[in-house]
């Protein structure tokens, strides 16, 4: 309960928490600080080109998106994972001894890692479990050496998030009726 009270204190307006003797907000700094983002890159997020070796990459994690969800529409975390990376043999004896998975290539490995981290705590969407696509070739990028500035798209994404849980929490009058996913980790 204390954290839905202080995440209705949050302002749309300014993007800040008012509470009774001043407002706060989440900085670049608090980001770069608590989850290491960089604060700047070398390339640009928004202009991303890919080299026919990327190309062959992005089609793979495409291609291991369909084959690891088995049962289900989407590729839950935990299944991209066992796909990409297996499990331990045997789960119930808690052994470190892993089997590789189905689609273990160690040069792809990393770049499905990352995704897997992108889509999971840096850029979480909405309700979904699951690796996000689009970010594919983001994760590809950071895979090969290249920096990206991380951390103003987290703020960003953090921003919206909140923007939205207010909004919802105004449209049901405060009721526990809110669907949206906020990452309480960044609180």
């Amino acid at each position: 309960m204390g954290l839905q009270n202080f995440l209705a204190r949050w302002s749309t307006q300014t993007h800040t928490f008012i509470i009774s003797f001043r407002e706060i907000s989440y900085s670049l700094e608090d980001v770069a600080t608590q989850f290491h983002l960089p604060l700047f890159g070398d390339e640009n997020v928004q202009s991303l080109t890919a080299s026919p070796e990327e190309k062959l990459m992005n089609t793979a994690l495409i291609k291991s998106l369909k084959a690891s969800n088995v049962g289900s529409a989407r590729a839950t975390f935990s299944s991209w994972i066992k796909y990409h990376f297996g499990s331990a043999v045997d789960e119930k004896k808690c052994l470190l001894d892993f089997e590789k998975g189905k689609g273990f290539k160690p040069k792809l490995n990393l770049a499905a890692f990352i995704a897997f981290w992108l889509s999971r705590y840096v850029f979480p969407c909405l309700l979904v479990d699951g690796v996000n696509r689009s970010l594919f070739m983001l994760a590809i990028k950071i895979s090969k050496g290249d920096r990206f500035y991380l951390a103003p798209l987290f703020v960003g994404s953090l921003y919206k998030r909140l923007d939205l849980y207010k909004r919802s929490m105004e449209a049901f009058l405060g009721h526990n009726y809110v669907l949206c996913f906020v990452d309480t980790a960044a609180l």
